[in-house]
């Protein structure tokens, strides 16, 4: 069994996004899928000689929804077995869920929207890919959505909140799994968060934190990046207790400041290596699949 196929069991078993507009959080379920029996080929299409190995599914008529293919490919993105840039072929995922292309094909629509695939004429779907300058952007828009459902929710939270909040940051402290810390992570600022009352906000928001958890996952390997961002976890919530609205808000942008300024050095040398060689890293693997 392949390295990828393992991390997509994994991945199908152990996370769904939660799509509630009320509560913007992942949730755990399972969702096991039956492993294929046959040896694994290699067979090369398009062109894209990209590796794409999904876990069939023997009755897909009552699982493989497009919310799970979606939950499935957004798993093995996040977890960086799909890298930037990587072709995600309609067909092969259709025939690989064992359904037809309209929930492959959604699934991948929903993916756009959260801005982790991008469709291409005459290349049909691939990772989405982010500069520098995007993770940029996207922190700039973070900081002013955050700082907003912070203002409207700080006044709001309650006792029960603040052992919440406190309960998750503790739960931090032991994670040592990147992903699962940056689930987490995110469950700590939506709890912040979610006394504002503003769902829509909060979807946003929701969206542009999974666009670049990918990216995040990379740092959270660093002891000390974990031990610093946990500071600021509590140095904010700190401040909440005390009530001091603009105070809060100025140490949770200097925390989303300090994260966009460690991904943007991340990618500007890699970028840099290829804009100086006038290429585009492709992949060079095969599409496997199962017959």
């Amino acid at each position: 069994m392949g390295a990828i196929q393992r991390a997509f069991q994994a991945a199908t078993k152990d996370a769904v996004l939660s799509n509630s507009s009320r509560s913007p959080r992942l949730r755990v379920r399972s969702a096991l899928l039956p492993t294929c029996e046959c040896p694994p080929k290699i067979v090369y299409t398009y062109n894209l000689l990209t590796l794409i190995d999904l876990p069939s599914s023997a009755h897909p008529s009552a699982t493989a929804t497009s919310e799970w293919i979606a939950a499935a490919l957004r798993q093995a993105i996040l977890r960086g077995e799909f890298k930037s840039g990587q072709p995600l072929p309609q067909d092969e995922i259709a025939a690989r869920f064992g359904v037809s292309k309209i929930p492959a094909r959604e699934a991948l629509l929903q993916l756009k929207a959260e801005g982790l695939v991008r469709f291409y004429p005459n290349r049909g779907a691939v990772v989405a890919e982010l500069s520098a300058d995007e993770v940029n952007e996207i922190y700039a828009i973070r900081i002013a959505l955050e700082a907003l459902a912070l203002r409207r929710a700080l006044p709001k939270l309650t006792r029960a909140d603040f052992v919440r909040l406190e309960g998750l940051i503790a739960i931090m402290d032991d994670e040592r799994n990147p992903l699962k810390w940056s689930e987490l992570n995110w469950e700590f600022h939506a709890a912040l968060y979610q006394p504002c009352g503003m769902p829509r906000l909060l979807e946003h928001i929701r969206a542009l934190h999974v666009n670049v958890q990918r990216y995040l996952v990379v740092y959270l390997a660093s002891q000390e990046y974990h031990a610093e961002a946990q500071r600021q976890h509590r140095a904010i919530l700190r401040t909440c207790r005390q009530g001091d609205v603009e105070a809060a808000v100025d140490q949770l942008a200097s925390h989303l400041a300090q994260a966009a300024e460690k991904m943007a050095r991340l990618l500007r040398p890699s970028a840099a290596v290829y804009a100086a060689a006038g290429q585009v890293p492709k992949s060079k693997r095969g599409l496997e699949r199962c017959k």
